[in-house]
């Protein structure tokens, strides 16, 4: 049966086509020594083409399995998109032979090709990533045509982290929705794997977009920790209208992200105050004349952030026989040095027992600073979606921290305490805050 409304094969397959290559760089994949390759177009019907395209979308989703690379993954579930709006847009002319189309027809497939090629070096943006959304970049023109019938131009929700709840995913196009006028309507059935869904499952909202909630049951056993999964989602979309009935089917991929998301190292900047920074204070001891004491008491006091250490006496290059302890005098110790430490260890008070000389005491003192200590906590299985507590050192008055690791398909993770309240990615700070003598961090790792 013909499609109920004529479709522009230009509109309704070249601007997907080309959706895989308009990203900003942030997310790169992983490196493969195998290309994905391209398909055999000359002598070929569209059926064919479709059907090594579909092939080479399923090795996509097996080496991102293998390498646990989310960027090809995605690629894979776009491309598999793609190749089902084609085949709903070519209808009951999928028999037709590449060289029997015209000029246009022919580029729609060069310009899937290219998209293939594309995906070797890709990027998808952060905020993407969870959605296959082949409108973007043409949507100028898509909306702009009434005579589509049916497409699918975006599915929000197809890339899934474990959870307790169900999951939702949203698909939006012509023909998932409540028609406008009383002399047509849509029936959507929707089966993930083999396992059929509820009506009550299926919400249409809108004029254009039909809510799935896939029970959690469906998707929850297929998780490992360090493995991506994927699992068929298939429409069903009957449009009953005056013209008859019609109905299309689209297979596209829920991607199934592994349990195990990031590993991560936090590291705490904890400021101290020590005493540090040695040096010497030199006291002088002199008695210039026999009409002076020969007793010779002298002091010397430190600044509030210092402290003495140590006193060391010198004795005096000549005539040191005549320059005694003073305390001491008459013992064994009688050349010893003779001093106290006072006023809290601030102040070094000597004494001497001399002649006419000099001599001296090398008084050792420290400076009180402040350094930074780091103290490091690493985990190694960060899983999605669920809180983390960090219980911050109590020396860590300021809650000074950074935060860097690598998420499980190898993109880098960096947050510090001056970042967090900025748009940190994968890894987000969901609050800071006091716990008795010490901070909680609170963290969690989005899909």
């Amino acid at each position: 049966m013909n499609p109920i409304f004529p479709i522009n094969r230009r509109v309704a397959i070249g601007i997907i086509a080309t959706s895989l290559t308009v990203a900003n760089p942030t997310i790169t994949r992983a490196d493969s020594s195998q290309p994905l390759g391209i398909i055999r177009l000359e002598s070929r019907t569209v059926k064919a083409i479709l059907e090594e395209g579909k092939k080479i979308a399923n090795e996509m989703m097996d080496r991102a399995s293998f390498l646990a690379d989310r960027t090809v993954a995605h690629g894979a579930a776009e491309l598999s998109l793609i190749l089902e709006n084609l085949r709903n847009a070519f209808g009951e002319t999928l028999d037709k032979g590449f060289n029997e189309l015209n000029k246009e027809e022919k580029s729609l497939f060069l310009d899937l090709n290219h998209t293939i090629e594309s995906i070797e070096s890709r990027a998808i943006n952060l905020e993407d990533a969870a959605s296959l959304n082949v409108m973007e970049a043409a949507k100028h023109t898509w909306l702009a045509k009434p005579s589509l019938d049916f497409y699918i131009s975006r599915i929000d929700g197809c890339v899934v982290a474990d959870q307790e709840a169900d999951f939702p995913i949203a698909v939006k196009g012509l023909g998932f929705g409540f028609h406008e006028t009383k002399s047509s309507s849509s029936v959507i059935e929707v089966s993930v794997g083999d396992k059929p869904l509820a009506f009550s499952a299926i919400r249409q909202e809108q004029s254009h977009v039909a809510v799935i909630h896939v029970p959690n049951r469906y998707i929850r056993p297929l998780f490992s920790d360090d493995k991506i999964a994927s699992v068929p989602l298939t429409f069903k979309v009957t449009n009953k209208g005056f013209l008859g009935v019609n109905t299309r089917t689209v297979t596209v991929p829920i991607i199934v992200l592994p349990r195990n998301g990031a590993s991560i190292k936090l590291v705490e900047f904890v400021e101290k105050q020590v005493f540090g920074n040695p040096r010497e204070h030199t006291i002088e001891v002199t008695r210039r004349s026999d009409g002076e004491p020969e007793d010779r008491t002298e002091r010397w006091t430190c600044g509030e952030n210092q402290r003495i250490i140590s006193v060391e006496y010198v004795a005096p290059k000549f005539n040191a026989g005549f320059c005694y302890s003073l305390r001491y005098r008459g013992t064994h110790r009688a050349y010893d040095a003779d001093f106290d430490i006072t006023n809290g260890g601030k102040t070094a008070v000597v004494f001497r027992h001399m002649g006419v000389l000099t001599c001296y005491y090398n008084v050792k003192y420290e400076t009180l600073t402040t350094i930074t200590e780091e103290r490091t906590t690493v985990l190694n299985s960060v899983m999605f979606n669920t809180p983390i507590e960090i219980h911050l050192s109590p020396d860590n008055k300021n809650a000074n921290f950074r935060i860097t690791g690598t998420t499980f398909d190898k993109k880098k993770i960096f947050v510090t305490n001056e970042t967090m309240s900025t748009d940190t990615g994968k890894m987000r700070v969901m609050g800071v805050g006091k716990i008795g003598d010490h901070s909680r961090l609170i963290l969690k790792l989005v899909p």
